[in-house]
């Protein structure tokens, strides 16, 4: 896997998980929620030696946010 495909990747999730857990009233992200969802990243294997280590460019970001996603679920 790629720096540049995780990084995207991660970019993309964090979006979704920031703009999910937006609290309008205090116009900012609930960070006690995004931390608990976040703590189920640990989930993912991310050695390059995983099964990721084939993930590249767009197609493969695009795998990594859905299975990052399904992982924070």
């Amino acid at each position: 896997m790629t720096h540049i495909t995780c990084l995207n990747a991660l970019a993309i999730v964090g979006n979704t998980v920031i703009n999910d857990n937006y609290l309008v009233k205090s116009q900012q992200p609930d960070s006690v929620k995004i931390a608990q969802i976040l703590m189920k990243l640990d989930e993912i294997d991310w050695l390059a030696t995983g099964d990721l280590k084939y993930l590249k460019g767009a197609t493969g970001t695009k795998i990594l946010v859905s299975d990052i996603l399904n992982c924070l679920k």
